[in-house]
C-alpha cells in the first residue's frame, strides 16, 4: 500500500473534467484522519493566523499513488487537482465529517503531458500556481516551468515551456521550484509568475526566488531563518500578500515544522531594486 499524509489549504482551481485522457485511471483511496496537529496539546488548532481544520493519511492500493507535491482545492472546499514528483495529475473530492477531511472520493488519476516531451522519464512536477484556466507547473531536475491549458484541456492538456530567467537552471537538481504563485489583475506585481527554489542559496545566505514576466521580472531572496526551507505557496491575494511556508520533517510521528511567512507583494522588487525585510510570523511544533 502507497501512504501519503495530507495536510490541507483550500485554494482554488477550475477543471470541467469532462475528457478522457490516455493512461487515465480511477483510484481508490483510504484515508485516516489526522486529527491534531501539535500532539504536546491536542487540542490547539489554532496557531497565529492558521487554524488546523484536519488532516489524511492516504493509502492506496495503486502502485502510482503518492509522492503528492502541489494541491490546488477548487472554491467549493471539496474538488481538487495535485501534481505527484512522479509525473502524474491526482483529481478527486474531500469529503468531510463535521467541517473535518474525512476521506477522499472519485480520484483519478492520469499522466501529465508535455507538448515537447523527448524523455521517457516521469516529470518530477514539484509546484502548482494558477491563473484562470491555466495552471503553471514547477519541473525539478530539468529545472523548467511548464504552462497547461486545464481549463479546456484537462488531464488532456500538454505543457508548453515558459521562459526562466537563467539562474533557474543553476538551482540544486532536486531542490530547486519548490513553490510558485501568479499574482492576478489589480495588485501589485500583476501578471507576474514568483518562482521560490527550495534549497538555492544566494551569497548572502538567503533563498533565491524569481519574478517571471509582469511588469518588473528579475530576481530577489527570502531571508532564511533557522535553517527552514520553503515548502509551498498559495495563491491568497485578497489583502496583497504572498501567504507561504517554510517547513522541514521531523523525527516524531505526524509532525512538521513550519512558518508561516505572510510578504506585502508590494515590498517585493527584484534584486536590482532595494531588498526589504520580510516581517515572519512564526509557528513550530
Amino acid at each position: 500500500m502507497v501512504n501519503f499524509r495530507l495536510l490541507f489549504l483550500l485554494l482554488t482551481v477550475a477543471c470541467p473534467f469532462q475528457d478522457t485522457a490516455a493512461g487515465e485511471v480511477s483510484v481508490e483511496i483510504h484515508a485516516e484522519p489526522i486529527k491534531t496537529f501539535y500532539p504536546g496539546d491536542p487540542a490547539q488548532t489554532v496557531f497565529g493566523a492558521l487554524e488546523f481544520r484536519g488532516g489524511l493519511i492516504l493509502t492506496s492500493p495503486n502502485k502510482s499513488f503518492g509522492g503528492i507535491s502541489a494541491l490546488r482545492v477548487q472554491r467549493d472546499g471539496s474538488h481538487f487537482i495535485a501534481a505527484s514528483d512522479r509525473g502524474s495529475w491526482l483529481a478527486g473530492r474531500i469529503v468531510y465529517e463535521n467541517d473535518r477531511p474525512a476521506g477522499i472520493v472519485d480520484a483519478t488519476m492520469a499522466p501529465i503531458l508535455e507538448a515537447h516531451d523527448t524523455s521517457s522519464s516521469p516529470l518530477d512536477s514539484e509546484s502548482i500556481a494558477e491563473n484562470g484556466n491555466f495552471l503553471y507547473v514547477g519541473i525539478e531536475r530539468t529545472q523548467r516551468i511548464l504552462r497547461f491549458n486545464f481549463g479546456e484541456g484537462c488531464f488532456l492538456a500538454k505543457g508548453e515551456e515558459i521562459p526562466v530567467p537563467s539562474e533557474v537552471k543553476d538551482l540544486p537538481y532536486n531542490q530547486s521550484l519548490e513553490a510558485i504563485v501568479f499574482v492576478p489583475k489589480d495588485l501589485p506585481l500583476s501578471g507576474t509568475l514568483i518562482a521560490f527554489s527550495e534549497a538555492g542559496i544566494d551569497a548572502s545566505g538567503n533563498l533565491k526566488a524569481f519574478l517571471i514576466g509582469g511588469p518588473n521580472p528579475g530576481n530577489f531572496s527570502v531571508r532564511r531563518t533557522d535553517g527552514f526551507t520553503i515548502s509551498d505557496a498559495i495563491s491568497s491575494f485578497s489583502n496583497g500578500n504572498i501567504p507561504f511556508c517554510k517547513g522541514h520533517r521531523c523525527v516524531s510521528d505526524v509532525s512538521l515544522s513550519t512558518k508561516s511567512n505572510r510578504t506585502p507583494l508590494s515590498t517585493v522588487r527584484s534584486s536590482l531594486k532595494r531588498m526589504h525585510a520580510i516581517r515572519s510570523i512564526i509557528w513550530k511544533l
